[in-house]
């Protein structure tokens, strides 16, 4: 989902649209968290304990680094 953000974006800049690409970010900058928020429960339901495991090591947008 988040590697589509720039393309949108880019798309939207080709054919001269500014509005289009501002309208793209604040989209994007709302879907995602929905998107997460419901992905995130259905895995836990889904996988148990050992998503939650996983879900404490990973980070949800960029990758922990330890």
């Amino acid at each position: 989902m988040i590697g589509e953000i720039p393309l949108f974006v880019a798309g939207s800049l080709c054919i001269n649209s500014a509005f289009l690409a501002l309208w793209f970010l604040v989209y994007v900058c709302i879907y995602i968290p929905v998107v997460m928020h419901f992905e995130e429960r259905d895995l836990a339901k889904r996988f148990g304990p050992a998503y939650e495991a996983y879900r404490r090591k990973t980070g949800a947008i960029l990758p922990r680094l330890r």
